[in-house]
């Protein structure tokens, strides 16, 4: 419970700059975070083809274009390392995911997201 209280707390304190790039965003770039926020440690862990079918891009073109506003500037809210494409602020993506699970947008990502935002902050027992 006491998690679960935290991290409530850190999620308020990201909110308004999550709220900034959610609102900001086009469709396509709403796709493009929605999907990275599902995918535990960002794109890289499925292939481009399968990323570009749940983000419902057409190309990889399309993807970077999407991409490329939050990958630049002075505060990049994503990052590219080799191939793969991450959350750099992390707690935005976790913003993002609560906001997606809130709404039951995520039923279609399983294999992704088990359900449980806390799942990445918990040490699992061995």
């Amino acid at each position: 419970e006491v998690l679960r209280t935290a991290l409530g707390d850190v999620l308020a304190q990201v909110g308004p700059r999550a709220e900034d790039v959610w609102f900001s965003a086009t469709p396509a770039q709403r796709r493009l975070i929605s999907v990275l926020a599902s995918m535990t440690g960002g794109l890289g862990r499925v292939s481009s083809h399968e990323f570009l079918r749940r983000a419902s891009f057409a190309c990889n073109s399309s993807a970077l274009a999407a991409a490329r506003p939050f990958l630049a500037g002075r505060n990049p809210l994503l990052e590219k390392t080799g191939s793969t494409v991450r959350y750099r602020e992390r707690w935005v993506g976790r913003w993002v995911l609560r906001q997606l699970t809130a709404e039951g947008r995520l039923k279609e990502w399983p294999d992704d997201y088990a359900g449980n935002l806390l799942e990445p902050l918990v040490p699992r027992a061995s």
